[in-house]
């Protein structure tokens, strides 16, 4: 078999992962040296505080491809830690796999390759069944965003040289590579594999991912205080007509009662409305900030 004489690389994040990382590299090595003659692994340490750095630079006088260990000096996470990663591999294409859990079967990665040459530069791989959690956080990032096609778990990803480039000169401080991919105007496709393996929750690093995508990447503040306007409004209008029919029905209530009932009513009502007005206006300047491309383009026809 003639080995594909393109420079490619591996990037990975790993934390924690002294027991599994060895492992993995030894396997990704073996695949990756049967089809390509040139790759290497960029590995970003997330601030790990076991031996995990120590193991992958043992293990890497074993591999048939160079390896790049970055320590990174604080925690940053998986998405920061994969963008440090990426900055830093030289391949023409990159496999993004985002921790050591290998949870698919290793063809796929061919198939996202394949299908990268093909004309993708942005290649990503959801395994065709998900935990619930994770099912129902990406209906609920799907229902607030209108992203199409919607969001889903990609825990491996493909990605072009140029592709890479584009997306790290985004000028987003929060990052979500899957959403942020999309601006960059390259054409993209998703695989599905049948997962293999556990599933390993990922605590802190879970729940700060998903508040970021939620408050950075979807409708949810402003729409949260849409709907909480409306409500209180609602309730302002329901207060004074509550007022009104209770003042009328009662003769015990003083006669200023009225009064001030239906304008501490309004004035709340007043001030859920302008905190409405001004979440659509913070929402309108931070995607002014964020400076996101206005349309990305599928791809470009010209027909005579």
């Amino acid at each position: 078999m003639t080995k594909d004489p393109k420079v490619v690389s591996i990037v990975v994040r790993v934390h924690n992962d002294e027991r599994r990382v060895a492992s993995f590299l030894r396997t990704i090595d073996a695949y990756f040296a049967e089809r390509f003659a040139n790759y290497e692994f960029v590995v970003a340490d997330d601030q790990s505080t076991d031996r995990t750095a120590d193991v992958v630079a043992e293990v890497a006088t074993e591999l048939h491809g160079s390896l790049t260990l970055l320590r990174l000096a604080n925690r940053h996470g998986r998405e920061l830690s994969m963008v440090a990663a990426l900055e830093r591999a030289m391949g023409d294409f990159l496999f993004e796999l985002e921790d050591v859990q290998i949870d698919y079967p290793l063809d796929v990665l061919g198939r996202m390759y394949d299908t990268a040459l093909s004309g993708y530069d942005i290649v990503g791989a959801t395994p065709k069944r998900l935990p619930i959690r994770l099912r129902v956080f990406y209906w609920l990032c799907n229902r607030l965003s209108r992203y199409e096609p919607g969001l889903t778990y990609e825990h491996i990803r493909v990605v072009s040289r140029r592709a890479v480039d584009a997306m790290v000169q985004l000028r987003e401080r929060v990052r979500y590579r899957e959403v942020l991919y999309r601006y960059t105007g390259y054409r993209q496709t998703r695989l599905t594999y049948e997962g293999t393996g556990r599933w390993r929750f990922a605590g802190r690093d879970s729940l700060s991912f998903a508040l970021d995508v939620l408050l950075s990447f979807t409708d949810a503040g402003v729409r949260t205080a849409h709907a909480l306007s409306v409500l209180f409004l609602i309730g302002a209008g329901g207060g004074v007509i509550w007022t009104i029919v209770r003042s009328l029905l009662s003769d015990s209530l003083p006669p200023w009662w009225m009064d001030i009932g239906i304008m501490l009513a309004l004035g709340f009502g007043g001030v859920y409305l302008l905190l409405g007005i001004i979440g659509e206006y913070l929402a309108r300047i931070l995607a002014e900030v964020r400076s996101r491309p206005l349309y990305t383009l599928d791809k470009t026809q010209s027909l005579v």
